[in-house]
């Protein structure tokens, strides 16, 4: 995942096979020119959390460039937490008071990257029970996150 600071109840990394069909990888990368090549599946619990973490493992070019992570949120809500822009790769994670909050809800995407790629983030705690109910979930506290990179 993202290089320490704990993780989710699970995770599990999928590399892309082969381009959609009739979409070459210019068509698929839009205006920015983003083509992940990677995705990582974070499944949280009703309580699970992820401490203060860099997302630091993809390729020296791609994190000096500020390749953009995308993230998607699904299930229940979670209370999001990130720090600072910096540009240093690794130390340690900024103290909460110099961090933000924020509320993502199922359906929410986080893009970040430039100047803010190597911000550090986490998850403070999953909201129990608020997945839309029309998603019909067994468990309405599961959380997935879906974390789109460029290695």
């Amino acid at each position: 995942g993202g290089g320490g600071g704990g993780a989710g109840d699970g995770e599990e990394e999928v590399e892309e096979g082969e381009e959609g069909e009739g979409q070459g990888e210019e068509g698929a990368a839009g205006a920015g020119g983003f083509v992940p090549d990677i995705v990582i599946v974070n499944e949280y619990s009703k309580a699970g959390a992820l401490g203060l973490h860099q997302d630091k493992d993809e390729s020296a070019p791609s994190l000096a460039a500020g390749t953009p992570v995308v993230s998607v949120s699904l299930g229940a809500a979670c209370d999001f937490v990130f720090g600072p822009p910096t540009a240093e790769v690794g130390g340690p994670p900024p103290p909460l008071s110099q961090c933000q909050f924020v509320r993502l809800y199922s359906g929410d995407l986080l893009v970040f990257g430039g100047a803010s790629r190597l911000m550090f983030h986490g998850v403070k705690g999953v909201l129990a029970g608020s997945a839309p109910k029309y998603l019909r979930l067994p468990d309405r506290g599961l959380r997935l996150n879906l974390t789109f990179r460029q290695f």
